[in-house]
């Protein structure tokens, strides 16, 4: 995906191997209306995403995140917030190839 200055994740502000190096920054908010902003829930939600995910350039980045939020149909915002554990398989086919490789998106 393209970086943004302002999007930093942990891994750039120190060099500590932490579990959550990839992760982008969320800033802690006093109020609940802060914390309902689009600026922050995009944070979160793509915090939620799993690595391989995000990882992937733009077109397939979008290709995958689509199918993710058809294939797992979530009702509200906290049902896709708290999902980290099933992982869903991809079958993507180049032109003429016989197997795939399976990408795994949670």
């Amino acid at each position: 995906m393209k970086e943004r200055a302002y999007l930093q994740n942990a891994g750039k502000i120190h060099n500590y191997n932490t579990r959550n190096k990839t992760d982008i920054g969320v800033p802690s908010t006093r109020l609940v209306k802060t914390d309902l902003s689009t600026e922050i829930i995009a944070r979160k939600m793509y915090n939620a995403l799993p690595q391989q995910t995000r990882n992937l350039e733009e077109k397939q980045f979008k290709k995958n995140l689509r199918t993710l939020l058809i294939k797992k149909c979530y009702y509200n915002l906290d049902e896709y917030l708290s999902d980290k554990v099933t992982v869903i398989f991809l079958d993507f086919r180049l032109p003429g190839q016989q197997h795939s490789p399976l990408l795994p998106i949670s």
